[in-house]
Parts: structure tokens; C-alpha cells; sequence
């Protein structure tokens, strides 16, 4: 039984990128080389990436046997001991010959308390395809362990592997009702907030169906701030908006109803927005573009509340004549800053929003493009 741990802690396992005829895996084999040690793990996994895309990994003779003779004996002691590993490269190929059935095992019952095991375990699951759904569970309890373990691992690891992949749907939907507060401001970071592709926003709607947003709602509130953010940087840039909804605004509506769970208290944000705008409208901007962006900003606001208006649970009263009067004098505003047939998508949008101020009554529902 020694003889197979002392096998285990030699192994060492080296690769060759600057020997490839790829100059990309030549230009990266000094990182490689160099980021093996914790404190630089981004750097070592871009390494990795680009070794992985390139020239891979060279053959390691009877590593599966032995990690398979290792596991069998004791999972405990074979976890203890690729923890220990000074070198990242040696957990990399080491789990290259380890199943994925394994690793979701050791995720389910929390036995990985070393974070570069754990984020490399779950940057592999992935890669297999679509999950059953109690692998999921499993692979959703190691992504909140690594959020606890390392939001800034966690983050990286969302934008590299698990966002926007159709076989990682399931995991993110079962990860969301657990998440903490930081791990929310964590995905916030991976939202662009800009984009209404078909992919993006399939895939948050998928996440955010059939969940209790009375739960989730209040550790969401990280998404909110960071929507209101890019909202506010949108307009100081004078950016372009090419919609007034963006990847995730389904989940923002549910975080605004759980917030404003009556008529009164939706009104009041409506009314806030406008004044906010009516502001907004008055001040000095170096171009139009800056202030048809504020505008927009403030369009996008209200649209996402009159979705709220529409799905409050009691019955709504008809909102405020004045405040109907309000939006519609901002609408007015666009006249005057932009009229591109190339923005026909948003105008369109604006012009829905117009007649919902006007009759007061539901209208649809935001789609994809």
C-alpha cells in the first residue's frame, strides 16, 4: 500500500509546448513554465487553454492504472495527496486520467477541500457534454464551494467554461437558488448587459425558469446594481444601444417583482426613473450621442418596469395619468436626438412602450432577436 502512495506523490509531469512547429504553443511555453505555482493560476490556465488548442499533452504510460488503484484504496488519501502537488501541471494531467463520474462524486459529498483540484474538476465537467440531472446538483454544489473557496476563481471559471455552454444549463439553474450575495455580484461581472443574441438570452431564460425568485430575489440584488451601472456608463460614454432589454432581463424583471410586490411601491420607482430623466434631459452633454444614450437608459428602465406593472399579483389600477404624461413627454424626446432606419428594432420597442402609456393595458413580452 505505500508503494502505490509513494508512487503517486513521484509522479511529475512535464510537456514539451516549445518543442511544437505551432508558434502559438511556443509563445506560450515560458507561461506555462513559469505560472505553475497558485499565485498565478490565470496566467497558468491561459497557458493551458492555448496548450489544449494546440499541441496537447504527451502520453503519461500507466497514470490511469495507477490513479485508478489509488481511488479504489482510499479516495480520501488520493485527494489528500494531488492536493499537496507544489506544480498545477501535475493536477492537470493527473485528472486528465481520473472519470468525470469520479470527480461529481467527490463534489456531491464535499470531499475536495484543495481549490486547485476543485477548479480543476469542475473546468473538465463541462467538456463531457449534457449532464443527468443529479450530476448537475453535484456539479452545482462544487461551483458554490468554489465560490466560497474563491470568487475570483469562481468568476473566471463562469466565463470560461460553464456561461452560455447548452450542456451547463442545468448546473447554473440548480446553482442560483444556493448562491450568495457575492457569488451574484460574481456572475454580474460575466453580464455584458449589452447583448440580446438568441444564445445569451436562451440560455438565462432557461436558468431563471421555474425558480423561487421570493428566495433568490434578495441575494440577486447584486444583477440590479450591476444592471444600474451599466446603464449609467452607457450613458456617460454615449454608447449605442441596439435594444432596450438585454441578456438578462427576464431575471431583472423577477429581482424588480420581488422587490415591488404592490401598485404603490411600483409607481413610486416608475415616478423616480422619470424624475431621474426629466434631470437627465436638462443637463450639459458634449453631443447628442450622450444625451440619446441617458435617454435610452432611462427608456430601458421603464420598460423593464411596465413588465413588472403587468405581472404584479393583485390587480393593478390604471397607472397615474400624469406620470403616463411624464414618460410620454421623454418619448417625445427622441424625435429630436435620432431617426435611423437602421434602429428600427428599438424604435419599435419605444413605440410599444408608448401605446402601453397611452391605453394603459398589457402588451407582450420581450423576445430574442
Amino acid at each position: 500500500m505505500d508503494e502505490l502512495w509513494k508512487a503517486l506523490r513521484s509522479v511529475h509531469c512535464t510537456t514539451t509546448p516549445e518543442a511544437s512547429r505551432r508558434r502559438t504553443d511556443q509563445n506560450y511555453a515560458k507561461d506555462l513554465q513559469a505560472s505553475q505555482v497558485e499565485d498565478h493560476w490565470r496566467t497558468f490556465y491561459q497557458a493551458v487553454d492555448a496548450l489544449e488548442q494546440g499541441c496537447g499533452y504527451p502520453p503519461f504510460p500507466k497514470l490511469e492504472e495507477l490513479c485508478k488503484k489509488a481511488i479504489a484504496c482510499d479516495e480520501g488519501e488520493f485527494l489528500r495527496i494531488l492536493g499537496e502537488k507544489p506544480s498545477m501541471m501535475d493536477i492537470v494531467v493527473i485528472l486528465l486520467h481520473v472519470d468525470s463520474e469520479t470527480m461529481l462524486h467527490w463534489m456531491e459529498t464535499g470531499m475536495i477541500s484543495n481549490v486547485n483540484v476543485l477548479f480543476e474538476c469542475l473546468r473538465r465537467i463541462p467538456q463531457g457534454g449534457p449532464l443527468p440531472e443529479q450530476a448537475e446538483t453535484a456539479a452545482a454544489k462544487g461551483l458554490l464551494q468554489l465560490c466560497a473557496f474563491s470568487p475570483e476563481r469562481f468568476q473566471y471559471l463562469l466565463q470560461i467554461s460553464v456561461l452560455f455552454r447548452e450542456g451547463c444549463v442545468g448546473t447554473v439553474r440548480a446553482m442560483l437558488p444556493r448562491l450568495t450575495e457575492e457569488g451574484w455580484s460574481r456572475l454580474s461581472a460575466c453580464v455584458t448587459f449589452a447583448d440580446m443574441g438568441e444564445k445569451h438570452f436562451r440560455f438565462w431564460n432557461q436558468c431563471a425558469s421555474g425558480q423561487d425568485w421570493q428566495v433568490i430575489g434578495p441575494r440577486a440584488e447584486p444583477l440590479l446594481r450591476a444592471w444600474h451601472r451599466a446603464l449609467e456608463k452607457a450613458a456617460a460614454e454615449g454608447t449605442a444601444w441596439s435594444s432596450l432589454y438585454n441578456e438578462v432581463s427576464n431575471l431583472l424583471i423577477n429581482i424588480l417583482l420581488n422587490r415591488m410586490d404592490t401598485p404603490g411601491v411600483c409607481e413610486q420607482a416608475i415616478e423616480e426613473v422619470i424624475v431621474q430623466a426629466e434631470t437627465a434631459m436638462y443637463q450639459w452633454y458634449e453631443n447628442s450621442l450622450q444625451q440619446r444614450a441617458a435617454l435610452l437608459a432611462t427608456l430601458s428602465q421603464l420598460e423593464h418596469l411596465r413588465f413588472v406593472w403587468l405581472n404584479l399579483r393583485e390587480t393593478t389600477p390604471p397607472l397615474s395619468a400624469a406620470l403616463c404624461r411624464r414618460a410620454l413627454g421623454l418619448i417625445e424626446q427622441r424625435r429630436y436626438l435620432w431617426d435611423s432606419p437602421s434602429d428600427r428594432g428599438i424604435c419599435q420597442e419605444i413605440e410599444r412602450l408608448r401605446e402601453w402609456l397611452n391605453t394603459r393595458q398589457p402588451t407582450g413580452t420581450p423576445q430574442g432577436d
